[in-house]
Order: C-alpha cells, then structure tokens, then sequence
C-alpha cells in the first residue's frame, strides 16, 4: 500500500472532505452552475455536495447531515446544558457535540451529543475522529428524519457498542432510550431521565429540555 492509499485507509472521511472542498473550484474553472446542476464539458453532472455541509459516511457512501431546526437545536443545547453541568461536578468522562465524528463498526457519524467515559480516554482525544464509539449517543429528531433510517442507526450505534442511545422527539416531547440488543423504554414530558449505568445520580427533567417560550 502506497502513502496515498495509507492515508485514504486512515482518515476517509478527511480526505472526502478536502476533495469536496476542492472540487468546486475546478468546476468553475472548466463549466459553470444552471439550476441547480453543474455543466462540464458538454455534459450536466448532479450538484456537488456543499463542503459546509457535515458529512457522515454511512454504508461505505457519503451521506449529508442534516442541520437541524430551531426547536431541535433548541432542545439539544438544553440537553447539553444539563449534562455539561452535571459532568463539570463528576469528572467521568467528556462530551462531544454534532461535529465530533465517531467510528461506528464500518461507518463514521456525527451524533448530535456523545458521551465518552474517562475510561475510553485514557490515551487522550484524539486528534480527529475517534476510532471508537461513544457510551452514550443522544440524537435529537427532526419531522423531516425518516423514522426508518433513525432505526437502523440506532441498531448500528447499539451494535458497535454503544450503552445507551437517547432518541429525543420535541414534537412529540418524548425520548425513548434505546439498550441492546434493541430495548426501548419511552419516557413523557411529566418523566425524568435517570441513566444510573453511564451517569450515576444524573436527572434530567423531560419538562424543563421540552420548554418552550413564553
């Protein structure tokens, strides 16, 4: 194996994401943009992905993530209000937002809140994307997100080791949290999270992430 081929092997995702930020530039220069799809040397091509998008790599193949709206961003940071400040007074491990890029088995995602146990850190973070999965994935639903593709990450988290998967559903004001193989308990807005396992005494209250403005 070459050192092209040693870094493509190492790091996919960094090298997908440099083509993608490369790319629009050489299409400018030898074609140019009409509705939405690019025309190169006679032909029309489907448009590029944008490379301020975030990008997951799901069964061998990119696939976008979608940012999400203002109510799910909204209850996400809450969530990670409450465990930001739970962490900070127990020292048990870190967590990460939707940027931080987690193996899981042959697939590279983004979940939007991870926790990592001081335990799978011990070597430090890494650098770039971690060549583990986190304990805990929290991901937070949007009305667009296919239900189906939400049920086979959930599946891919759990089998490659997650603890817990928390899938947060503000239209409906529920999280379901998900154990392997593929358990599921639902909890509703008058219920508190308890997560005694990965989190001991965290408590994290449905009716106070799902507030909405006065």
């Amino acid at each position: 194996m070459n050192t092209i081929e040693q870094t493509i092997a190492d790091n996919p995702s960094a090298v997908l994401a440099a083509i993608a930020n490369v790319l629009p530039e050489i299409i400018e220069k030898n074609g140019m943009q009409t509705n939405g799809e690019t025309q190169l040397k006679g032909k029309t091509t489907p448009k590029l992905i944008d490379p301020e998008k975030q990008i997951e790599i799901v069964d061998g193949k990119l696939e976008i993530k979608e940012m999400p709206g203002l109510r799910s961003s909204g209850t996400a940071m809450r969530i990670a209000v409450k465990m930001g400040i739970y962490l900070e007074n127990n020292r048990i491990g870190e967590l990460y937002g939707a940027d931080a890029t987690f193996t899981i088995g042959k697939d590279e995602r983004m979940p939007d809140l991870s926790f990592v146990s001081n335990e799978k850190l011990k070597d430090g973070e890494p650098i770039t994307k971690a060549d583990f999965a986190p304990d805990l994935a929290v991901e937070v639903v949007s009305p667009t997100d296919a239900y189906s593709k939400v049920l086979k990450k959930i599946r891919k988290y759990l089998d490659a080791g997650v603890k817990q998967v928390w899938l947060v559903e503000p239209e409906f004001q529920t999280i379901t949290i998900y154990t392997p193989p593929m358990k599921s308990e639902t909890l509703s807005v008058e219920d508190t999270l308890i997560c005694e396992e990965i989190l001991p005494n965290f408590r994290l209250s449905l009716k106070e992430i799902f507030r909405q403005p006065k």
